[in-house]
């Protein structure tokens, strides 16, 4: 017993037969279309005839093509210059068979309806070119008119647009205005060329001790003690691109005469179309940090001074007890160079019987100083290993 298998087609795919009867259909309505302005006024002509024939008591055998010129005329309008010739061809003859006598007949024995004939048929195709014409100027012209209107409305657009983008750029242009005057460093924007000061914030007011006015009409460099930054390769690299920014640390003289250090970091703002090149610039002042860093040098300094002059022997030992730096008085002691010595541990130069002594005496030191890397000392010590004689001073 055979099964009958059914394949079910999805609900939208279409065979390639129905797809053919789908195309013809629209073919048809397509040339449909294309026929009825020539059926219309095929069928007003025919309605034409008998209506002319109503009109005999009235008007005899004088105008007898008076019902069939408004055909032509309102389809040479409406529908075009074919419909119209084909009203003009079809009028001319059914009006001679019908109306003109001899009726029901082509013959047209009168030369004066010969001649009305001609002069209906020339007048009506004249007709039909001159509206032809006119439906070809008024389509140009709505042609125009929508151009128009479409132009309008790209400007009308286009106007929109630029609101919009001047809108958007004056909201930016707020946004950086407040940034950049409330900000809590100095910023400035100059020329890259000049380095003339073109705009310069509160803070940076504040650091000068210039006015804002004052500081965009003074000669580029009159407040730095130093050789400007214009000078420098690194400006000269970021100016060339080979540098997205340009840091560097100098003085500035004040209004009132004080010098102070600032931290400059520059980079290059481009310009809009209308706009030139700019340069962008963040100043800290880092006057206190700098005071710091100078008093640690000089410390540092005398405590060096101290270090390597005093006349008994003085180092500096990690929390491992190693060394790490002596002076010339203990190098003198011990009769080690610097360089014997710095690597050492404190057991290594120590007496085999002082050893647990001088670990017991360090402990409570460790102890108080316990995140220290390196501690200073005075260590009591009766005996250690000298170099050379290796003697056991008492």
């Amino acid at each position: 017993m055979s099964e009958a298998k059914c394949t079910l087609l999805p609900r939208k795919w279409k065979t390639p037969t129905s797809q053919r009867v789908a195309h013809e259909k629209r073919r048809n309505i397509v040339r449909l279309s294309s026929l009825q302005p020539y059926i219309l006024t095929a069928v007003a002509i025919a309605l034409s005839i008998p209506a002319r024939l109503l009109l005999d008591p009235w008007l005899g055998d004088k105008l007898a093509f008076v019902t069939m010129f408004p055909v032509v005329v309102i389809a040479a309008w409406w529908a075009g210059p074919g419909p119209a010739v084909m009203a003009t061809l079809l009028g001319t003859a059914g009006f001679a068979f019908f109306v003109l006598e001899p009726r029901s007949s082509f013959a047209i024995a009168s030369p004066e309806y010969r001649i009305g004939v001609a002069v209906n048929a020339v007048v009506c195709l004249a007709c039909t070119a001159l509206i032809a014409s006119l439906r070809r100027a008024r389509s140009q012209a709505e042609a125009t008119a929508w151009q128009a209107k479409l132009q309008q409305q790209q400007l009308e657009q286009a106007a929109a647009e630029r609101s919009l983008v001047e809108a958007t750029l004056r909201s930016s242009e707020e946004q950086f205005r407040a940034l950049f005057d409330l900000s809590a460093v100095g910023q400035t924007l100059a020329d890259p060329a000049t380095l003339q000061l073109t705009r310069v914030n509160r803070k940076y007011c504040e650091i000068t001790g210039y006015a804002a006015e004052e500081l965009v009409a003074v000669v580029p460099g009159d407040h730095s003690s130093r050789r400007s930054h214009h000078n420098c390769e690194g400006y000269s690299r970021l100016l060339r691109g080979e540098l997205s920014e340009f840091a560097t640390q100098k003085r500035y003289i004040r209004k009132d005469g004080t010098i102070i250090w600032v931290q400059v970091n520059i980079s290059l703002v481009p310009g809009g179309p209308n706009q030139p090149l700019r340069t962008a610039a963040i100043i800290q002042d880092i006057t206190a940090g700098k005071q710091l860093e100078l008093s640690l040098k000089e410390s540092e300094g005398r405590f060096r001074g101290i270090f390597d002059q005093a006349a008994v022997g003085v180092g500096q030992t990690n929390l491992q007890r190693q060394i790490i730096d002596v002076n010339p008085g203990l190098c003198r002691i011990l009769g080690y160079e610097r360089h014997e010595l710095v690597g050492l541990n404190i057991r290594d130069i120590s007496h085999p019987d002082e050893r647990a002594t001088s670990a017991e005496a360090m402990r409570p030191l460790l102890a108080a100083r316990p995140r220290a890397s390196r501690w200073r000392g005075v260590i009591d010590t009766s005996r250690v290993i000298t170099s050379g004689r290796k003697r056991l001073p008492r």
